[in-house]
C-alpha cells in the first residue's frame, strides 16, 4: 500500500509528485516488515529492549525470574531464556551475541549466566548506593565483557587493596571472568549505558549524574590494554554510533533542544539540529512543554539510499511478500555520507515522552525530513533494533510492528 504523501522541502515548499502520481526520485519507501507478538506472560513482563545480537534482530524480554531472548526475525518466539535470582530491568544486562551468555550488572557484582542457570562467573566490587547503578556490555566478537562499576574489587570479602577505589570501567574475559585491565573513570554515577563503536575494539560509556551532568568517555581494548579518552563539557547524552564509526549522536542534557553529529575522533560538533526548528513545532508554549529531542534514536545501513520509489531489491527475506510500504520523502544518504541514515523522535513535555513524532536526518548534510507516518497515523516511537529496522508498539507491551526505509 502506497500513501502519496507530500512535506515541505528544503525551500519551505512541498515536493512535487511525478504525474500519474508516482513518487519523486527524492521518495523512499517506508515498509512495515512484520507484526511480532511476543510469547510472553503478561503478568510477569517487567522490561522489554530491542537488540542486535550476532546480526539478528531480537528483543529482550525481563521478568520475575528469567530474562528471555525473543528472535525478531521469525516467528518472535524464545531463541533463549536464561533464570535469574532476581528481577532485573534490560538496562542491568547484555547477551553474548551467540546468546549463550547473559551478563547481569547486580548493585555488587557482575555476574555470567548460562541458560541452564550455571553462575560462569562473577566479580565482585564496592556496592552501588541505594538509586544508582552501573551498566555492562559484550564485545560484538563475544569475547569480553565491558562493566562499569563502584570499586574497589572484592574478593573473598576483603576490597583488593588496589589504589582504584571510586568508579571502574573494567574489560573481563567473557570465558573465565579474569578481569583484563581497569581504568577509573572519575564520574559520580546515578547510572550509566554502553554505546559500542561497530567493527572496531572501542566503546562508548555514556554517564548519567542526575543534575551534574552526562559525561561521555569513549574506551579502547586492543587486546593488551584498556586506553580511555573523555569528549566534551559533560553536558551532553551519548545517543548513538554511526556504522562507520566515524560519528556519533548526542542531545543537550539541560534542555534536549539540541540534537548534535560529532565527529568520534575528536568530539567536534559537525551539524546541530534544533528542535523548534521542525516542521509543526508548537512554539506557543512554555517549559517543559516545549518542543525536545528524546533519547532514542538510531542509525540506518547506507543501502537504505535516495530511490525511486520502488522496492529494495535486496530486501531480507521477512520482509518481502505481505509488506505494507508508505512513501516518504526523506531524502536519505544524499551527501554520501556511508554511514547512513539517522532516525530520531522528537517530543513535548517532559524527557519528550508526549506527542512523539519520528524524523530521518542525512548525518553528512543535517538535512531533515519527516514526520515518518507509520500506517494508521499512530503517533509511536521508533525504537531502532541496530540493523536497520525500528519497532513501533502495538495495543500492548508484547505487540509491534517492525519497520525500515527501503530504496531503489
Amino acid at each position: 500500500m502506497l500513501l502519496r504523501w507530500g512535506h515541505a522541502n528544503d525551500c519551505g515548499e512541498p515536493d512535487r509528485q511525478r504525474d500519474g502520481g508516482e513518487p519523486t526520485a527524492m521518495t523512499v519507501m517506508l515498509t512495515r516488515m512484520a507484526d511480532v507478538r511476543i510469547p510472553h506472560d503478561p503478568a510477569d513482563l517487567r522490561d522489554v529492549a530491542p537488540v542486535l545480537l550476532g546480526g539478528r534482530a531480537s528483543m529482550l524480554a525481563t521478568g520475575a525470574t528469567t530474562v528471555t531472548v525473543h528472535d525478531l526475525t521469525g516467528t518472535g518466539g524464545p531463541a533463549a531464556v536464561f533464570p535469574v535470582p532476581r528481577p532485573v530491568g534490560c538496562d542491568e544486562i547484555a547477551v553474548s551475541p551467540d546468546r549463550e551468555l547473559l551478563v547481569v550488572c547486580d548493585p555488587g557484582a557482575v555476574r555470567a549466566i548460562a541458560p541452564d542457570g550455571t553462575q560462569r562467573w562473577t566479580v565482585h566490587h564496592r556496592d552501588w548506593p541505594r538509586g544508582c547503578r552501573g551498566s555492562v556490555a559484550v564485545s560484538a566478537d563475544g569475547s569480553v565483557v565491558w562493566a562499569h562499576v563502584r570499586g574497589p574489587l572484592i574478593q573473598h570479602g576483603e576490597a583488593t587493596g588496589e589504589r582504584l577505589d571510586g568508579e571502574l570501567w573494567l574489560v573481563i574475559d567473557a570465558r573465565s571472568g579474569d578481569v583484563l585491565d581497569r581504568t577509573g573513570v572519575g564520574t559520580g554515577t546515578v547510572g550509566s549505558d554502553h554505546v559500542a563503536v561497530p567493527g572496531t575494539g572501542r566503546m562508548g560509556l555514556a554517564v548519567d549524574r542526575g543534575q551534574e551532568g552526562a559525561p561521555i568517555v569513549w574506551g579502547r581494548w586492543d587486546g593488551a590494554a584498556l586506553t580511555t579518552v573523555r569528549h566534551g563539557d559533560d553536558d551532553r547524552v551519548l545517543l548513538a554510533v554511526d556504522p562507520t564509526g566515524r560519528r556519533y549522536v548526542t542531545v543537550d542534557h539541560a534542555s534536549q533542544q539540541f540534537l548534535a553529529i560529532h565527529r568520534l575522533a575528536d568530539g567536534s560538533i559537525e551539524r546541530e539540529l534544533d528542535a523548534e526548528e521542525l516542521p509543526g513545532a508548537d512554539l506557543d508554549t512554555d517549559g517543559e512543554d516545549r518542543p525536545a529531542w528524546n533519547f532514542t534514536c538510531g542509525f540506518l545501513p547506507s543501502r537504505h539510499r535516495t530511490g525511486t520509489g520502488t522496492r529494495d531489491s535486496d530486501s531480507d527475506s521477512d520482509s518481502d511478500s505481505d509488506s505494507d510500504s508508505v512513501g516518504v520523502g526523506v531524502g536519505v544518504g544524499e551527501t554520501g555520507s556511508g554511514g547512513g541514515a539517522l532516525i530520531v523522535s522528537s517530543g513535548d513535555g517532559g524527557y519528550a515522552e508526549n506527542g512523539v513524532r519520528n524524523w530521518v536526518v542525512d548525518p553528512g548534510s543535517g538535512r531533515v525530513r519527516g514526520p515518518i507516518p507509520h500506517l494508521g497515523g499512530e503517533e509511536q516511537q521508533a525504537w531502532p533494533v541496530g540493523d536497520g529496522s525500528w519497532l513501533t508498539r502495538g495495543g500492548d507491551a508484547l505487540t509491534y510492528a517492525r519497520w525500515r526505509l527501503t530504496g531503489a
